[in-house]
């Protein structure tokens, strides 16, 4: 029987590896990508090949090329051809064969239409890499900040015997920082998956088994602290008590600095598919020559003085668009090119940083104040189709803040609960229950015709909020009324209060 108070957490660690372990993480790395990209170009050259072998009751089945047990056979055959895959553990190759059947059986799942067919991951966007923890050969050190590796050990010895000193347990410890993260007691580590970001840090995230006794909150109606919150466009959060939250704009100077540096960065490589292009029309003119002849061809170009080498249409590139491999290393393997896509790949960073400390701090203070959290449930990836509102429907990161709430909130052993989709929270009047039949985005206040009331948009749907996830609970219609009336009280008695309340001048000592 499985224990219900059986809990199961994942923890981000950044890891300071030193130069024998960095090595080691970048082969692993580079050998789960390469197992990744040869499997699936074997499956593209015969994507209707079946694999055949004999099971149990010596029964021959026919399974499909992408399946787990065709995947791991033709790992087998790359194994004994390549022998640096075998510096990498034998569990993590596994895994890489075992994510590719994944992601193909999740691209022709019928149910599934958000998913897509695999592609070749590429050196730039960083890697991952999993290990098993077997026989505690992964600890984690709290007071020291230290993970242990043991099969790092393995790696090193094979690589350096006469670098390592013996007895030595620095080569296979990673210091690590744990951001004041509190682990519980008497916790497994299941496994653990090393990462290697865009930036070039590292990190080591691992999945933790802990028992935990919940306390159900008395879901009494006078005892219950509930809350309804509207999502939106201008203001993040939009909550039944009337507090409106927004993510800091500090992140609006770093996006510009963004676009900056990837129009510097387009434009290099640009010019570098241009040079490639002239010198396919004249391959009797060296590299140098043509740097020295698009220099001056600039200063012309800055004088206005038209020329007829000068201009090249878009039209002409496209046409010779189809570069080979060595032809894209020559683009892209630039000290210029490879400097700046690291400053754009660290801004990216740092504003996902703040989006990500923003709604950690928010969720929190939803979960703590309250016992139960009502969202809406929204199409999130339908609205994102919308050009105009794209990019600010991903900038407020609904979905990421929906999720810190939800797993916070079952920790805690609160409800969290989100309404119908199609339920028209900003359309009705929560004071007579009267509904609208149009209301534009524009629109931001409007007036209830039967009743005659002034109703904020957001405000207005974050009370039909509230009240919709209240009779979908279970409450009944008398408590749910009575309640919404004490939160609107309370409400406009703070606003009273924060209007009435005088400054009070300070004066110099």
């Amino acid at each position: 029987m499985k224990n219900d108070n059986i809990q199961v957490k994942a923890y981000k660690v950044k890891i300071f590896p030193n130069s024998f372990q960095k090595h080691w993480i970048d082969q692993s790395i580079g050998n789960r990508r390469f197992i990744y990209n040869a499997l699936l170009s074997k499956i593209k050259d015969n994507p209707k090949e079946e694999y055949s072998y004999i099971g149990k009751d010596e029964k021959q089945v026919v399974v499909k090329s992408y399946s787990k047990k065709a995947l791991q056979n033709i790992l087998v055959k790359l194994q004994n051809e390549k022998e640096f895959l075998s510096l990498s553990h034998s569990q993590s190759n596994q895994e890489s064969a075992h994510a590719l059947s994944t992601a193909y059986s999740n691209a022709f799942n019928p149910k599934l239409k958000n998913f897509k067919e695999p592609r070749f991951k590429k050196k730039k966007f960083g890697g991952k890499f999993y290990l098993p923890c077997q026989n505690e050969n992964i600890n984690l050190d709290v007071n020291k900040s230290v993970l242990t590796i043991k099969p790092l050990e393995t790696f090193i010895k094979r690589e350096y015997k006469d670098k390592v000193i013996k007895n030595d347990r620095t080569h296979f410890e990673i210091n690590c920082k744990l951001n004041g993260s509190i682990l519980p007691n008497d916790y497994l580590i299941k496994g653990i998956t090393i990462e290697k970001d865009s930036t070039g840090c590292y990190y080591a995230s691992f999945v933790i088994e802990y028992e935990l006794a919940i306390l159900k909150v008395n879901q009494h109606i006078d005892n219950i602290q509930a809350i309804g919150i509207d999502l939106g466009i201008a203001n993040q959060v939009i909550m039944s008590n009337n507090h409106i939250k927004d993510i800091d704009k500090k992140y609006i100077l770093l996006e510009q600095k963004r676009a900056d540096l990837q129009k510097r960065l387009s434009k290099k490589i640009e010019s570098r598919k241009l040079e490639l292009i002239r010198a396919r029309s004249n391959p009797s003119i060296p590299s140098k020559q043509l740097k020295k002849l698009n220099k001056t061809r600039a200063k012309d170009r800055f004088k206005n003085i038209s020329k007829k080498h000068d201009r090249l249409n878009w039209n002409e590139i496209k046409k010779d668009n189809s570069f080979s491999k060595e032809e894209w290393k020559t683009i892209y393997d630039t000290n210029n090119i490879n400097r700046l896509q690291k400053k754009v790949n660290k801004i990216h960073k740092k504003i996902a940083n703040i989006r990500k400390d923003h709604n950690h701090k928010l969720s929190k203070m939803i979960i703590d104040n309250n016992s139960i959290v009502i969202f809406e449930d929204l199409n999130i990836q339908g609205m994102v189709r919308n050009k105009k509102l794209s990019k600010a429907i991903l900038d407020k990161s609904w979905g990421q803040l929906k999720s810190f709430c939800k797993y916070k909130a079952e920790n805690q052993g609160k409800i969290y609960h989100e309404i119908d989709r199609f339920y028209p929270s900003s359309k009705t009047c929560n004071c007579c229950g009267y509904k609208l039949e149009e209301l534009n985005l524009k629109i931001r206040e409007w007036t209830c015709p039967s009743c005659s009331t002034l109703h904020s948009r957001d405000l207005n749907a974050s009370y039909n909020i509230l009240k919709q996830g209240l009779k979908d609970i279970g409450y009944l219609e008398e408590e749910i009324l009575s309640y919404v009336q004490k939160v609107k009280f309370h409400t406009t008695l703070t606003e009273e209060l924060l209007s009435n309340s005088v400054e009070v001048e300070r004066h110099s000592a």
